[in-house]
C-alpha cells in the first residue's frame, strides 16, 4: 500500500477512534470500537483492492483490464472476475459453437486460443467468423510459423478489440498479430 494512502488510512481510523469516547456505558462503547473496526477493515479491504487487487487463491479478484493478457490467465466473462488457465485453449473451426469459436465473445475480453501457425500466420476462426491476418506477420513468414513462434500452434489469447479488429497475444505480449474480418467466400488455406 503506498504512504500516502496508509497515512490516509491512519488518520481516518484515528478520527474514528476518538469517535467512540463518552459514551455512558461499555456496552454502547464496545459496540461503537466494533463498528469501527469494521469499518477499518472494509477500508483497507477498498484501499487494497483499488491500489492494484487481492488474490485469493490463486486467482486475481480484481485487476484493470489487460492491455496485454499475461501468459497463463484469462479474464473469462460470467465468472465474477476469476481467471482460468490458458493450457485450457483449443484450436477454432467452424464446426466448434463454444466460446471463443462460436459468436457472442464479449468486446476486450481475453480468450484462451490455440492459434494455427504451421503455415505462416494467416487467417483465425473466432466469434463466429474468419478473420485475416493483418499486422504483416503473414508477410515476413511465409507459408512457415513466423521465428519465435510455436509450430503448429501458439498458445496465447484472443480478443475481440471491436467489430473490425480481432487481436491475438501469446508470451506475455511479445508475439501479437491482429486480424480483420475475412470478406464474403474467403476460404482458409488447406495447410496440413
Amino acid at each position: 500500500m503506498s504512504a500516502d494512502l496508509e497515512t490516509a488510512v491512519r488518520r481516518l481510523l484515528a478520527q474514528k477512534a476518538g469517535e467512540v469516547d463518552g459514551f455512558s456505558s461499555d456496552v454502547q462503547r464496545d459496540a461503537a470500537v466494533r463498528r469501527a473496526r469494521r469499518r477499518q477493515a472494509m477500508t483497507l479491504l477498498v484501499a487494497a483492492i483499488l491500489v492494484g487487487g487481492i488474490t485469493l487463491g490463486g486467482y486475481q479478484v480484481f485487476r484493470e483490464v489487460w492491455r496485454t493478457p499475461p501468459s497463463d490467465v484469462v479474464s473469462q466473462p460470467g465468472s465474477g472476475g476469476g481467471n482460468i488457465p490458458s493450457e485450457g485453449a483449443k484450436g477454432c473451426w467452424p464446426d466448434k459453437s463454444e466460446i471463443p469459436c462460436g459468436p457472442g465473445v464479449t468486446p476486450g475480453v481475453w480468450y484462451p486460443y490455440r492459434l494455427q501457425t504451421h503455415c505462416g500466420v494467416r487467417e483465425a476462426y473466432f466469434d463466429g467468423r474468419w478473420w485475416v491476418e493483418d499486422s504483416g506477420l503473414a508477410e515476413r513468414s511465409g507459408n512457415n510459423a513466423p521465428p519465435g513462434w510455436g509450430n503448429p500452434d501458439q498458445l496465447g489469447h484472443m480478443r475481440l478489440v471491436d467489430s473490425a479488429e480481432a487481436e491475438f497475444s501469446a508470451e506475455e505480449g511479445r508475439l501479437s498479430a491482429r486480424f480483420t474480418p475475412a470478406g464474403s467466400g474467403f476460404e482458409p488455406i488447406d495447410c496440413l
